[in-house]
């Protein structure tokens, strides 16, 4: 079927096809470059030499040793400046910042506690973080260092050791 037979489209001033789809004008290759090249040499732009040069977190705060107790009730951070943190499974449960958790708080259904909860696995993340894996099933949770530091800090002494 010719286009010219297809109703409305053969009727009215001729389309300029590459005005027609484009939504960001000047972005196109068909269209004017320089805004493109413009958009190319600003400062938003960085090599990849720079992004890389400084890790977007504080070194200081990645602990040189990680542990889960026998029975993963606790949580045992070594940073290099200073003692070991001892955070409890349920006290980090209970802190867990990923969109199920967010969500489960908006709506009020997220418990107020998680008694008997353990730590089943811990997997660094990029060197800024430790994603959690709990025995309820919970693994969605990616904690940074900085973050569990704080948390230690905020609960003192780790009483779930189970």
């Amino acid at each position: 079927m010719p286009l010219s037979s297809v109703g409305r489209l053969s009727q009215g001033p001729p389309v300029d096809a590459v005005a027609a789809t484009n939504c960001c004008r000047g972005r196109l290759r068909s269209g004017p470059l320089e805004p493109l090249q413009a958009q190319r040499a600003s400062p938003l732009v960085h090599s990849l030499e720079a992004i890389t040069a400084q890790p977007h977190f504080d070194p200081a705060e990645t602990p040189v040793e990680a542990a889960v107790s026998r029975g993963g009730g606790t949580l045992t951070l070594t940073f290099s400046d200073g003692p070991a943190a001892s955070v409890a499974a349920g006290a980090l449960r209970l802190r867990c910042r990923c969109a199920w958790c967010t969500r489960a708080r908006a709506d009020g259904r997220f418990p107020d506690a998680f008694d008997g909860a353990a730590i089943v696995a811990v997997e660094a993340v990029g060197g800024y973080a430790a994603h959690l894996v709990f025995a309820d099933g919970h693994d969605r949770g990616i904690f940074p260092w900085s973050y569990l530091r704080a948390i230690a800090a905020e609960t003192g002494p780790a009483t779930g050791t189970a």
